[in-house]
């Protein structure tokens, strides 16, 4: 009879505790300071141009020409956030995966019950490296957490890396990305969770795929945004 994940983890915990990532302390991957210090964030700045945004991450003049309707993020990708992404992705602290959560919904505004929450896919090599998808794992948790339906309706169909690429390179290998693996409700309203948003060629891309497909709004929801050197 297999034996509960909740109940290993609580049991890791116990005899090899988390550090935050913040500051150190025992107990926790981000203890409660460092949380309520990211959750203040910075002011926002649009994650397709980094001009300043005065309502979310999407400035006036992007929120025209892409496809997204919304963007929320929970701050940007320095110190304790690129500390947690780094242990969730790098470190297998898959405990991780409740902590980003719950920043995303300190984050996330109210949108509708019918919203369908749906992950931006990870690669399946990193997923077989890392024995988990961790932003299909984040986003089930904020569909159960909020009473929306998850469902997985991307897939990759490109595994071509965005590191190291320039912002150009990274707008054109996104665009043929992705792709819908079944048919969405008329009028869908889509909750696209995604973990750092660098250009947002990603999660343009996935939005346009999701668009093209039936979905009648995009929002965007991460936990980070680091601005492209």
């Amino acid at each position: 009879m297999p034996v509960n994940n909740t109940i290993i983890e609580h049991i890791l915990n116990v005899v090899a505790p988390h550090h935050c990532v913040g500051c150190n302390e025992e107990g926790s991957l981000l203890c409660s300071v460092c949380f309520e210090a990211v959750t203040e964030g910075p002011t926002p700045l649009c994650c397709f141009c980094s001009a300043p945004s005065a309502m979310d991450w999407l400035c006036t003049s992007c929120r025209t020409i892409k496809k997204c309707d919304a963007v929320w993020v929970v701050g940007s990708y320095e110190n304790e956030l690129k500390n947690l992404v780094h242990a969730f992705k790098f470190e297998r602290a898959k405990a991780a995966r409740t902590v980003i959560a719950k920043l995303l919904l300190t984050t996330l505004p109210y949108i509708p019950t019918t919203t369908i929450v749906v992950s931006v896919p990870t690669t399946p090599q990193h997923t077989r490296q890392r024995g988990y998808d961790h932003t299909c794992l984040v986003a089930s948790l904020i569909a159960t957490e909020r009473g929306y339906k998850y469902q997985p309706l991307l897939k990759r169909i490109s595994s071509t890396r965005q590191l190291g690429k320039d912002r150009k390179e990274r707008f054109i290998q996104a665009e043929e990305a992705f792709a819908v693996v079944q048919p969405l409700p008329r009028d869908a309203q889509i909750l696209l969770i995604d973990d750092v948003i660098t250009t947002g060629a990603t999660v343009q891309a996935a939005a346009r795929c999701l668009k093209e497909a039936g979905a009648a709004r995009v929002f965007v929801l991460a936990l980070a945004h680091e601005n492209l050197k």
